[in-house]
């Protein structure tokens, strides 16, 4: 078997290690974003249920199935859609 070593210039090496420093980076950053929304898809669900509504007309969003918000949480009628 053939093992071919090539060298990287100091330069080189210096983005090499920066591009793989920040490809760690977004990693670590996307892994907590997708954990923050989990929380907050889980807080929703607790904010639906203890919340005492009080549903009013959304006229301004004419693209949601729910055009009911209660007007304390912000959160859709629909429990499916929040």
């Amino acid at each position: 078997m053939i093992l071919y070593v090539f060298k990287m210039n100091p330069e080189a090496k210096q983005l090499y290690d920066s591009i793989t420093e920040k490809k760690e980076l977004m990693w670590s950053y996307s892994r907590q974003i997708t954990i923050l929304t989990e929380d907050i898809r889980k807080m929703r669900k607790m904010l639906y249920k203890t919340c005492e509504h009080e549903w009013v007309r959304d006229w301004e969003d004419r693209d949601e199935r729910s055009s009911w918000i209660c007007k304390h949480c912000k959160l859709s009628r629909n429990p499916y859609h929040n």
